[in-house]
């Protein structure tokens, strides 16, 4: 019989639906948690589409917030360069990329320096 490891186990869900925000999400919210960690977290697409439309819902019903949309800009920004960053024609190994992704996330969080 094979040892355990410390932590939980490969496939374990009971963060999702036992964890320290598990009572804060809907069951939708729950379920779409359980997809999005079935997702290739290398692949940006989705997140670079949704924002780019919340850009646009946002022009439309705030255009006079300037703030919100140059934040929104930087993020989107950083997004696409990470995206870059981590294509598998830019990435020579994993490490690099996956440091990328958090420095890079850093600075769209005004965490780390630009």
């Amino acid at each position: 019989m094979a040892k355990k490891k410390r932590g939980a186990q490969p496939g374990n869900k009971n963060a999702i639906s036992h964890g320290l925000y598990a009572r804060h999400l809907t069951t939708e919210q729950r379920e779409a948690l359980l997809d999005a960690r079935e997702l290739d977290p290398t692949d940006l697409r989705q997140e670079i589409a949704l924002l780019r439309a919340r850009l646009a819902a946002l022009l439309e019903a705030e255009p006079d917030r300037f703030d919100l949309l140059v934040t929104g800009l930087r993020t989107l920004a950083h997004l696409v360069a990470i995206r870059h960053r981590i294509s598998p024609d830019a990435a020579d190994n994993l490490a690099d990329a996956i440091a990328g992704v958090i420095e890079g996330v850093g600075v769209s969080l005004g965490l780390g320096e630009e």
